[in-house]
């Protein structure tokens, strides 16, 4: 064992600390090996693998943009049918615009030339003559109204 002598210093031993040194140069080597790929096949294939996930999410942000930006054409453009809808029904007059029933949409036609039609019909008679009916028009017993 060989120790150094300082001026006004202890003696320090050179083993302990060389030992220390060669530990942790060990340590340090046993480390690094644990977490680096056996070999130069395993490390290309580690390569190729982060490769193709970073392709995959790459796609799938692109598709998810892409869904986005669909979803906002259809309801832009849906936004601009309900604005023409709207106009046209303020042009058309009430009876002719398109209703709705039990999620339904029915449009009434335009003209009923060429229309008919067999069925059942009532008739109210004198007491309801001139009255309102439940639309708000008024009754008349001598014309044709439903």
């Amino acid at each position: 064992m060989r120790t150094i002598q300082s001026s006004g210093r202890k003696n320090i031993s050179l083993t302990p600390l060389l030992f220390l040194c060669l530990l942790l140069l060990v340590n340090g080597c046993a480390s690094k090996k644990s977490t680096e790929p056996q070999d130069a096949a395993a490390e290309i294939e580690a390569l190729q693998k982060q490769e193709q996930e970073n392709k995959k999410d790459e796609q799938d942000e692109q598709d998810e943009q892409d869904e986005q930006e669909a979803e906002d054409g259809q309801q832009e453009e849906s936004e601009k049918q309900q604005k023409q809808e709207k106009k046209k029904r303020k042009k058309r007059p009430a009876t002719q615009r398109p209703y709705v029933i039990e999620g339904e949409t029915y449009y009434p036609v335009s003209s009923a030339e060429g229309y008919e039609e067999t069925g059942l019909a009532s008739w109210y008679g004198d007491p309801f003559h001139g009255r309102k009916t439940a639309n708000g028009e008024t009754y008349d017993m001598y014309g044709v109204t439903a």
